[in-house]
């Protein structure tokens, strides 16, 4: 746990120096109170240092020395600016010996929860073994030939990489997905605070039911047989993101009118947007509102949207070269506009990895909803992902003709809910790929009711509870939670985690040869590699051998079919 609580502290500084020069650089001006700044400023910095840890990952490996220097350079160069430094200095006054206990106490009551032996299936498959080879050698040609999991592309590997120190061995805890949680839990808080206090904005109000349900879930499920928070499934950081975003634009909104300067507020929404999708690519559906937010409708400014389309293909520019790297396929495990290259995957094995999980090439069966003299011209487009693009870019353009100029930020939100919910529901995957979507619009309307309803109760509270009182709970709060903390560590379970998190499961492997490369897979199909050395793949492998032996596996792989 002290580990964890280390490592949080000092990316939390990092980050909040990263996000918040970026704040000020996009003139983010509507987060007008501290609290509000400072998380968006975390947020914005967690998907920014994501970015950038995978496009290092392109020409060194992320190693903690690597990736946390190239972190903290970047912090560093955040305070050249004269008024980002002038805002930082402006939050020593919140840094009080109350908020440092409480935030110490929010700390060890996560790192209890996350410190637990992870048991999730995929970190086992492939998690952390995609983790190891960013870690070691960064993104590697050929990768996917061991593992065709291994193809899959996401930027919260590359955030996690640099986290995981050589020196803990096998003690691996689920120390991003228990940050990303942190963040949330300090975020809903805050929110609960400032409702009690009267306080609250219709963002707070969303933000508490958003947050709070998923806060609950990933909880409970910690009990379960699917503790998926503690892993390193990155659904958890998406489904956090989605809300984010819709708290983003519920903030702007009001606050800012669009015009046509590249550099807004506006464009906040747009940056986490990529930044989730280079998380995960079931955030896809983010891109288009968060678009069309960003360039304004009626009339849309083609000028911001054709900004807007270059910042997207910017920030996503080093998924797809990794991609192509490690599976010779931008958009692993679609095949749309895979290359033909010395390292790529059998098609085969890209056609069944796909199949895993269904795309809307489904749509064009015999009980298709698209209507009959649609579908000729829908079969001509072979890529799944390209009808995607035309699916969500159609309903798009169909809810920005219905938006009015000057209508809320809600409608921003709807679009949002149901551009995912579409995603997720055309192929038919587990709901935790997208579980944000779904509650995204629910929450919105709860989050109006509330607000209108405690403006009538309010009276009564503020009879009942006094500000005297409530500043009395808030020094009482965190000394109860920290009693609560130390009554659980002091438990004999939870002891050995003290220091470093609970051991990951074993593994008996056999060793095995293929032409040059030497490799193991586990003796039994139902254990996974978990952190293995490298290469581990999760079935014997055939046809393939490396690159340049003489560099050996960080060189890569190649097919030998």
């Amino acid at each position: 746990m002290v580990y964890f609580i280390i490592t949080w502290t000092c990316l939390t500084i990092v980050l909040f120096l990263v996000g918040i020069n970026l704040l000020r650089i996009c003139k983010a001006d509507c987060f007008d109170r501290r609290g509000d700044r400072a998380l968006a400023a975390i947020w914005l910095g967690i998907v920014a240092v994501s970015l950038l840890w995978l496009t290092l990952s392109l020409v060194l490996p992320l190693s903690p020395l690597i990736g946390w220097g190239v972190a903290i350079d970047l912090a560093i160069l955040s305070l050249v600016s004269k008024q980002t430094r002038s805002e930082i200095v402006a939050y020593k006054s919140i840094i009080s010996p109350s908020f440092i206990l409480g935030f110490f106490t929010l700390e060890l009551l996560v790192a209890i929860l996350t410190t637990q032996q992870i048991v999730w299936f995929d970190t086992g498959l492939y998690h952390l073994g995609s983790i190891q080879w960013l870690s070691k050698f960064g993104a590697v040609y050929g990768v996917a030939l061991i593992n065709p999991k291994f193809g899959f592309t996401s930027s919260w590997f590359a955030f996690s990489a640099p986290l995981i120190p050589e020196f803990i061995g096998n003690r691996v805890g689920a120390i991003a997905n228990g940050f990303v949680f942190l963040i949330a839990l300090i975020h809903w808080i805050i929110t609960l605070t400032r409702i009690l206090k009267n306080q609250a904005r219709l963002p707070d109000w969303f933000y508490l039911v958003y947050a709070g349900i998923l806060i609950l879930v990933y909880f409970v499920t910690t009990f379960t047989g699917a503790p998926i928070l503690i892993s390193f499934s990155a659904d958890v950081a998406v489904n956090f993101l989605i809300g984010i975003i819709a708290w983003t634009i519920l903030s702007i909104f009001p606050k800012n009118s669009v015009s046509i300067a590249f550099i807004s507020p506006r464009i906040i929404p747009l940056i986490i947007a990529c930044g989730t999708v280079a998380i995960k690519l079931s955030a896809l559906p983010l891109l288009p509102g968060t678009l069309l937010f960003y360039a304004g409708v009626k009339p849309v400014k083609f000028k911001r949207l054709f900004w807007g389309i270059a910042v997207i293909i910017l920030l996503l520019l080093p998924v797809t070269l990794v991609g192509i790297k490690t599976a010779a396929c931008p958009l692993y495990p679609s095949k749309f506009m895979c290359l033909d290259l010395p390292w790529s995957v059998p098609a085969e094995i890209t056609q069944e990895e796909a199949g895993e999980i269904k795309f809307l090439g489904e749509l064009a069966q015999e009980k298709s909803p698209i209507p009959q003299f649609i579908l000729p011209y829908w079969n001509l487009l072979d890529d799944n992902e390209f009808k995607l693009i035309i699916l969500l870019l159609a309903l798009s353009l169909i809810f920005s003709g219905l938006i009015r100029k000057n209508s809320s930020g809600e409608q921003w939100l709807i679009l949002i809910g149901l551009c995912g919910m579409a995603f997720i529901i055309t192929q038919s995957p587990l709901l935790r790929f997208g579980i944000g979507y779904f509650i995204l619009i629910p929450c919105l309307f709860i989050a109006g009711v509330g607000q209108v309803l405690l403006a009538k109760i309010q009276p009564i509270i503020n009879q009942k509870l006094s500000r005297v009182q409530l500043s009395r709970y808030e020094k009482i709060v965190p000394l109860v939670a920290l009693s609560i903390a130390v009554a659980i560590a002091v438990q004999n379970d939870v002891k050995s985690r003290w220091l470093l998190p609970a051991e990951l499961p074993s593994v008996q492997v056999i060793k095995a040869k293929v032409n040059d490369v030497e490799y193991a897979y586990p003796a039994n199909w139902t254990v996974r590699c978990w952190k293995y050395p490298l290469p581990c793949a999760h079935v014997p492998v055939h046809n393939v051998k490396l690159r340049d032996p003489e560099r050996g596996i960080g060189a890569g792989f190649v097919n030998t079919n």
